[in-house]
């Protein structure tokens, strides 16, 4: 996915992307009716500067082959839900920033202490949980 796609579409309602093996930077921002992203490709390694100002983005679905989270999904208070599937922590970095306490991180059980320990992901160590899913 080129850079720059799928911003300011404010009928859009949800974004699935289940073969993107790359997004470009400053993707799905700023779209009033977006509620869900779902990424699905293990072979996405970075997520960088996407998904931000989305005021009505409740979930989140991130691949398994995340290695790097960065500058993704601030400004986006409705999140409600985010399903991270990678084993091991991706590296986070200025993501998430406006996410309320009633959020929820689902990590696989298997990874929960690594994600509660991790650089940027220990930040939001009461909100993560397991999900077998």
């Amino acid at each position: 996915i080129a850079n720059d796609v799928l911003n300011y579409c404010n009928k859009l309602q949800r974004i699935d992307a289940p073969l993107a093996s790359a997004i470009g930077s400053d993707c799905f921002c700023d779209n009033e009716s977006l509620t869900e992203i779902a990424l699905g490709c293990d072979e996405l390694k970075t997520i960088n500067t996407i998904g931000n100002n989305n005021v009505s983005l409740q979930t989140i679905r991130i691949p398994a082959g995340v290695e790097s989270i960065n500058n993704s999904f601030n400004g986006c208070a409705a999140i409600t839900e985010i399903y991270c599937k990678a084993t091991t922590p991706p590296t986070l970095t200025n993501s998430f920033d406006a996410i309320t306490n009633a959020a929820k991180i689902y990590v696989p059980y298997t990874s929960v202490n690594a994600y509660k320990t991790a650089d940027g992901w220990k930040y939001y160590a009461d909100k993560i949980f397991n999900h077998r899913g």
